[in-house]
């Protein structure tokens, strides 16, 4: 769990809060959720948040230094820094509630999808945005001083290499953005039967399909 509360001052001096929870959970592997919330403490305000997702992802975030008047020719280059992409984007799109993007391991050939969903429905979206690797909403709140706007959001990963899982991994993933939101996810106790074997695959970590390990009785696996 990863909490951040932040109060920004705007140029006009009035004050906005900012709070972020976000946790991976320990019960249901291949999910993440994320609750954001925004205050205006001073002033109403009109509030747009956005959210998505980013395959744009590389092995290398940042070149290694060297000293100065080191200079490398093409092939080298090409070495160093170009195979730093592991992940190529197939595809990408949003469905009824939800967005996704499907990804896959140059040399191996494994699919990674990844898919959120955001809530509570009665934000007002301003519709999708796309490119070849992301995809990305925007949510629009009229806010009075001192209240209290967000959403919460959730994010289901799946590969190809959960051997054991049925369906192709886009359709798991968004079923599992779908299933819980932030609360509901967070009372899940860690012991719970939907861990069962984990596959880590270029970062990401995704269960096989679920088996009970919990105690009767269990209404939820």
């Amino acid at each position: 769990m990863l909490d951040r509360d932040t109060v920004f001052a705007l140029d006009t001096g009035d004050r906005v809060r900012v709070t972020e929870h976000r946790f991976a959970s320990m019960a249901d592997r291949d999910a993440c959720h994320l609750r954001v919330t925004v205050t205006p403490l001073d002033v109403p305000a009109t509030v747009v948040i956005g959210t998505g997702i980013d395959a744009h992802r590389r092995n290398m975030e940042m070149l290694p230094v060297y000293a100065d008047g080191t200079t490398f020719g093409y092939d080298r280059k090409w070495e160093k820094w170009s195979r730093s992409t592991h992940l190529r984007a197939r595809d990408r799109g949003f469905t009824a509630g939800a967005a996704w993007v499907v990804t896959g391991t140059i040399d191996s050939n494994v699919e990674i999808a990844y898919a959120m969903a955001v809530r509570p429905p009665a934000a007002n979206p301003s519709g999708g945005r796309a490119s070849a690797e992301r995809v990305a909403e925007e949510f629009t709140f009229a806010a009075d001083a001192g209240s209290t706007v967000g959403i919460d959001k959730a994010v289901g990963i799946a590969t190809s290499r959960d051997h054991r899982a049925s369906g192709a991994p886009r359709e798991r993933a968004l079923a599992t953005a779908a299933r819980d939101g932030f609360d509901s996810a967070e009372r899940i106790p860690p012991w719970h039967g939907r861990i069962s074997g984990t596959a880590r695959t270029a970062g990401s970590w995704a269960t096989t399909a679920p088996r009970s390990r919990c105690a009767s009785p269990c209404t939820t696996c």
